[in-house]
């Protein structure tokens, strides 16, 4: 049986993704630093999906 590695991989274009909708959600909102708080939280996310997705499809 194989160990399951207990660290999530990071996509760079889903945190990259979260970032972007962060910055626009700040600059809409006039808050910037809600808007990088909120986009760095939603990248993490985005990429940890993302990186879980592309180990599914390759397996």
């Amino acid at each position: 049986m194989e160990k399951q590695k207990s660290e999530q991989k990071l996509n760079p274009a889903g945190m990259a993704i979260g970032l972007a909708i962060g910055a626009g959600v700040g600059v809409a909102t006039g808050n910037m630093g809600i808007g990088m708080s909120m986009g760095i939280a939603m990248g993490v996310a985005f990429g940890i999906a993302m990186g879980q997705n592309m180990e599914s499809d390759q397996a």
